[in-house]
């Protein structure tokens, strides 16, 4: 098992398009409690190795953009969420089709990403903390 989640962290942390956003509020698994907002939250949902090329492997991460906007003239925005997820996913997509291979560093492995694309990143609003939630999917696609 990789740490290519941790990779993912690392890109973002190094994001200015990101930062302006969240600053280095980027978090493993959840929020902290009582979190600044707007933040990230990173999680591994898989890793398998690819059955056909050896020594590649496919993950999934999660990419999670957190908001709890204020109240204005009794409406509440969802600008701010959707903008950072429009960073998160702009700042860790790669495609095949750009023939470009990125190198995500992270300590002294260096993990090799021929493919990242977003899946999947519907806005939802959480039902205990009334917090906006973006889910960013990305299907990873890397050897070490």
């Amino acid at each position: 098992m990789s740490l290519i989640d941790t990779a993912c962290r690392a890109v973002l942390a190094a994001n200015a398009g990101v930062t302006a956003l969240v600053g280095q509020r980027i978090y493993p698994d959840r929020l902290p409690t009582e979190p600044t907002l707007p933040a990230l939250t990173y999680s591994l949902i898989s890793e398998v190795l690819d059955a056909h090329i050896s020594g590649d492997r496919r993950a999934r991460v999660q990419v999670s953009c957190w908001d709890d906007p204020e109240e204005h003239a009794g409406v509440r925005s969802p600008a701010t969420v959707t903008a950072v997820a429009e960073a998160v996913i702009s700042a860790l997509s790669r495609t095949a089709l750009q023939k470009q291979v990125s190198s995500w560093t992270l300590g002294a492995t260096a993990y090799t990403v021929t493919k990242c694309r977003c899946t999947n990143a519907p806005r939802l609003l959480e039902d205990e903390t009334d917090y906006y939630h973006v889910p960013c999917d990305f299907e990873i696609e890397f050897r070490t």
